[in-house]
Order: structure tokens, then sequence, then C-alpha cells
């Protein structure tokens, strides 16, 4: 009687042991399946910032180069408007030298 009592508790201390395995198997593979799920959340939240500063340093690039374009343009422009002030003085000089070249030759007559 006692064997099988012996028999029957050393049973349900296995029984029981092996339960507790199987409820810490089944956390353990719960907790790595989380630890898991957070780093893939944690690698996509690091993707998207890069794809974000990417974005972000594409815009930069390309509003420096739409400044540098309109500087550019802004030069050419002055630069165009400065050559037709001076051909406008050259033309008025030669005109006054003309003039001037015109009234001596009349004053010698």
């Amino acid at each position: 009687e006692s064997g099988r009592k012996l028999d029957e508790a050393l049973q349900a201390k296995a029984a029981a042991r092996a339960q507790l395995e199987e409820q810490q198997r089944v956390v353990l593979l719960q907790a790595e399946k989380e630890a898991e799920e957070r780093a893939q959340e944690e690698l996509e939240a690091h993707r998207r910032r890069q794809a974000a500063a990417a974005e972000l340093a594409e815009r930069r690039r390309c509003e420096d180069e739409e400044r540098r374009r309109q500087q550019q343009e802004e030069e050419r422009n002055l630069l165009a408007k400065l050559e037709a002030e001076l051909q406008l003085e050259e033309e008025r000089l030669r005109a006054a030298a003309e003039a001037r070249s015109v009234a001596a030759t009349a004053r010698r007559h």
C-alpha cells in the first residue's frame, strides 16, 4: 500500500514537473515571440526613419539646387542689364564724340 502511494506520489510529482516544464517552455516561446516582434518593429521603425531622412536630404538637395539655379538666373539677368546699359553708354559717348567732331569741323569752315 505504501509502495503504491509512493509510486502515485512520484508519478504526480513527475506529472507536475512535466506540466511546469511545459508551462515554462510556453512562457519562454511567448517571450521569444514577443522579443522577435519588438525587434521587427524596431527594425521597421529604423527603416522608416532612414527613408524619411533620405527623403529630407533629397528635398534639401533639390531646394539647394533650385536656389542655385535661381541665383544664377538672377546673375545672368543682372549681367545682361549691365551689358545693355554699358552698350547704351558707349553709343551715347560715340554720338557725343561724333557731334563734337562735326561741330569742330563746322567751326573750321
